[in-house]
């Protein structure tokens, strides 16, 4: 699979998830820090036209990610969630909608 700006995603990755194949500096990259005790801020850049489901676990098992977010719609602007957490941990993943 082809990578020309080095960036670990292939051409067809890219394609998919709306970011350039030569910019490696054009990617989806999800921003998480700490806003206050048991809040958590997630950012990213959306692409426009793409749509994403944001999952959350406090495990990882299989069968355990539940939907933190249904359909986010891509503008070309920054998505951001706060979200709080009771437990000791808690995982998220982006994944991108067909």
């Amino acid at each position: 699979f082809l990578d020309p700006d080095n960036d670990g995603l292939s051409n067809m990755a890219e394609f998919r998830l709306g970011t350039s194949p030569v910019d490696s500096t054009d990617s989806l990259r999800v921003r998480a820090a700490q806003a206050v005790r048991r809040e958590l801020r997630l950012k990213f850049r959306t692409a426009h036209g793409r749509r994403y489901v944001l999952e959350s676990s406090d495990s990882l098992e299989p069968g355990s990610w539940r939907i933190a977010r249904q359909e986010i719609i891509g503008t070309g602007n920054a998505f951001e969630l706060s979200e709080s957490s009771d437990g000791p941990q808690l995982y998220y993943r982006l994944r991108l909608k067909d």
